[in-house]
């Protein structure tokens, strides 16, 4: 069994692909903070973990062992934002996260 982890998991589009697929040997972790996309996910993937914001994740959320680390990007907070000085620091601030947490990731295999 392999463990993937989708960042900006939005409505599991991944899930979907694996599914269509054939691959049914795994667990997913989704790291998505829109309640309407979680409540698809969990329609369509009900055995999907859920672990929130990933700007409050950590290390010890995750499985022991991540073999597929993918995801998607925030082009609709930041289109429905406008092009302004909040949505340049969202856009920052998520992408800081996601870098954070792929050093994070990277560390823990000794890279």
């Amino acid at each position: 069994m392999i463990n993937i982890v989708g960042l900006f998991d939005g409505m599991s589009c991944g899930q979907l692909a694996l599914q269509r697929l054939g691959v049914t040997d795994y667990r997913y972790f989704a790291v998505e903070v829109d309640k309407y996309a979680i409540q698809v996910t969990q329609r369509g993937f009900p055995d999907t973990a859920q672990l929130g914001d990933i700007t409050k994740l950590r290390r010890a959320d995750l499985p022991p062992v991540v073999d597929v680390l993918w995801g998607g990007l925030l082009v609709r907070d930041l289109v429905l934002q406008g092009n302004n000085l909040t949505s340049r620091i969202l856009a920052v601030s998520c992408f800081s996260s996601s870098l954070g947490f792929c050093v994070m990731f990277a560390r823990s295999f000794g890279c």
